[in-house]
């Protein structure tokens, strides 16, 4: 498939690349659930190992849950949860 985006001739837009701009589209629709690890890995030509690297980049991770289940997880969400997680820790700590 090719896909072919307009954009304006920014500064900023004028100095990315056409592989960022693959590796940013990839990661995000993995995000949104959209690909699987796989197509992702397909679509971009890398590893898993390196795909779950390429992720921090974007803003997002690999967590796997206790069933063993993996999901992607954007960073502003895993910050929220940590957040919520030590709270909730904290309250626990009090009424003990």
């Amino acid at each position: 498939m090719r896909i072919s985006v307009e954009l304006p001739d920014t500064a900023a837009l004028v100095q990315l690349d056409q592989d960022y701009l693959k590796e940013a589209l990839v990661a995000t629709l993995y995000h949104l659930g959209k690909l699987s690890e796989k197509e992702a890995c397909s679509a971009l030509g890398i590893s898993r190992r390196a795909f779950e690297e390429l992720l921090p980049r974007f803003g997002f991770s690999i967590s796997v849950g206790g069933t063993g289940v993996r999901s992607c997880t954007h960073a502003s969400r895993l910050h929220k949860m940590s957040r919520a997680s030590y709270r909730h820790n904290n309250m626990l700590a009090c009424k003990t």
